[in-house]
């Protein structure tokens, strides 16, 4: 079936529309639907605004309004992701989408899902049968039953289970081999799966063999040129003594040198203090006997004398920038 050209479409895309408020999950309800079918079968309907804000496969949606998913994707599985998105957005609270507690169902839901493209809606159920096909054995009715719902050979759990049975057989952990090769064998896409699982082993095996060789060339290298480094740094280390030992005569000559420079710069700053000092003391005796003056100069003036002495007058004059009009005696 040739699917039907795809519609044009400007609805923005929700990280998650559970981390939405209610109100804003309820305004998704409203507009036209979109209808989903199984190949040509329709199952049911989705507001687009819902659909478009939960899927990271927009482009599903037809010119028509439509949603055509491959042939045989299931209904179960379709209405249980479509109705959960719809219980959600009229439920005040979130919560997740409830697994069935039977493989079938819930691998149908998780098919459903990734189809949709809504893959982080059923995370929590596909990594609850992941684990358990990873870490525990699994029956020939698992095996059949994760055939049966693989649609192409690109089905995780498919890809997933095919590993571990390629893994059986590489390593010896299974009694009866060739029964196991023969059911195999049975079905074309299982038995293709696992022809691709030892093709990828091999393929895996070869880059880690390749990557040790090269990470033992590197250590070689890396070894060569830590033995060049070392001899290359004791040569630089005698370098060094001898440069250090001439560092040093020179250092002892420019010390004694600059001890003789500080030793005449300390005996002309002595010098320097002694006259500074001396300058000092004299002008604060001249400072004291111009006080002495002003003040006699002061008290005269305040009590009417007309006659000074000659240092007064001096000090009138030096003072005041004018001849002095008293008389001096």
């Amino acid at each position: 079936m040739v699917p039907p050209k795809t519609a044009d479409f400007s609805e923005q895309y929700v990280a998650d529309i559970r981390e939405l408020p209610y109100v804003e999950r309820q305004a998704l309800k409203a507009g036209p639907k979109v209808k989903i079918f199984d190949d040509n079968t329709f199952i049911m309907e989705l507001p687009r605004a819902l659909f478009l804000a939960a899927t990271t496969e927009p482009r599903l949606i037809t010119s028509s309004g439509e949603i055509h998913l491959p042939p045989d994707t299931g209904v179960d599985g379709i209405i249980s992701v479509g109705c959960w998105l719809l219980a959600v957005v009229d439920s005040e609270e979130t919560f997740h989408l409830r697994p069935k507690k039977d493989m079938a169902d819930d691998l149908r839901i998780c098919r459903a899902g990734r189809l949709l493209g809504m893959e982080k809606y059923i995370d929590h159920i596909h990594r609850h049968y992941w684990w358990k096909f990873y870490n525990k054995p699994f029956s020939a009715a698992d095996v059949d039953l994760v055939v049966g719902l693989a649609m192409d050979p690109k089905d995780p759990f498919l890809r997933l289970v095919s590993e571990r049975l390629a893994a059986y057989l590489r390593d010896g952990q299974i009694m009866n081999p060739d029964a196991l090769r023969a059911y195999i064998k049975q079905n074309p896409m299982l038995d293709n799966t696992v022809r691709q699982a030892n093709k990828e082993f091999k393929k895996k095996k070869l880059k880690e063999k390749d990557k040790a060789e090269r990470a033992a060339a590197r250590a070689e290298r890396e070894a060569l040129l830590i033995a060049q480094r070392k001899e290359e740094e004791a040569r630089r280390e005698e370098e060094d003594r001898q440069k250090k030992q001439e560092q040093a005569r020179k250092a002892a000559e420019q010390a004694k040198l600059k001890a003789e420079i500080e030793a005449r710069r300390k005996k002309l700053e002595d010098e320097y203090r002694e006259k500074k000092q001396k300058e000092q003391a004299l002008w604060a005796e001249r400072n004291k006997k111009d006080a002495e003056l002003n003040r006699s100069l002061q008290d005269k003036i305040r009590s009417g004398k007309k006659t000074v002495t000659r240092e007064e007058a001096r000090y009138f004059e030096r003072t005041r920038g004018k001849r002095c009009p008293y008389n001096v005696v």
